[in-house]
């Protein structure tokens, strides 16, 4: 579970950072 919400919150700050980027 714990796993599960860090790869998800991962996930979220990589696409932040690629719409941040372009």
């Amino acid at each position: 579970m714990g796993l599960l919400l860090l790869l998800t919150t991962l996930f979220c700050i990589a696409v932040s950072l690629m719409k941040y980027l372009k």
